[in-house]
């Protein structure tokens, strides 16, 4: 499916391992953007992309053949699952990209009967605000695991989907 925005029209597709180095690329294109970049994690987006392609899978927005947006599942259990990953190239933000692939996402789950899926974000995110305008309620708020100098507390998120 095609979505229309002011500047390109970005199909959508559920990809696969072969698409692995475009989604690491995309993620260190946009790693200096995230609250907490990667690259500072405890746990960094190669064990998070393993994580998603074990259980989940990755929906991925094109530009032509130049991936510009992606984000990713994993199925934790029989009713749960977890969002991972969203990263929009820097050049396509602000056009609601973001928000298309999470709603995709979110519809795999309940095609697949997921009860409720869960989320992790960082405080002053703008991903903590897009969860939020998508109906997740912030049920945790906790300070950074690896207790780094700049203190940034992560926020837990659940929406629940049945």
């Amino acid at each position: 499916m095609t979505v229309k925005n002011r500047v390109n029209a970005v199909e959508f597709r559920i990809v696969g391992r072969e698409r692995y180095r475009e989604i690491s690329g995309l993620y260190r294109i946009s790693d200096r953007d995230f609250v907490l970049p990667f690259s500072e994690r405890k746990t960094g987006a190669e064990e998070m992309m393993e994580d998603v392609f074990r259980t989940g899978e990755y929906i991925c927005g094109f530009c032509g053949e130049r991936m510009v947006v992606c984000g990713g599942y994993e199925i934790k259990d029989v009713e749960r699952a977890e969002i991972h990953g969203i990263a929009v190239h820097p050049e396509f933000r602000g056009k609601g990209l973001g928000r298309e692939v999470c709603l995709r996402l979110m519809n795999r789950l309940k095609e697949k009967a997921v009860k409720s899926v869960e989320v992790g974000t960082w405080e002053g995110s703008i991903g903590l605000n897009l969860f939020l305008s998508l109906g997740f309620e912030e049920v945790k708020r906790y300070p950074d695991p690896d207790r780094r100098p700049r203190s940034i507390r992560t926020v837990k998120l659940v929406l629940r989907l049945q």
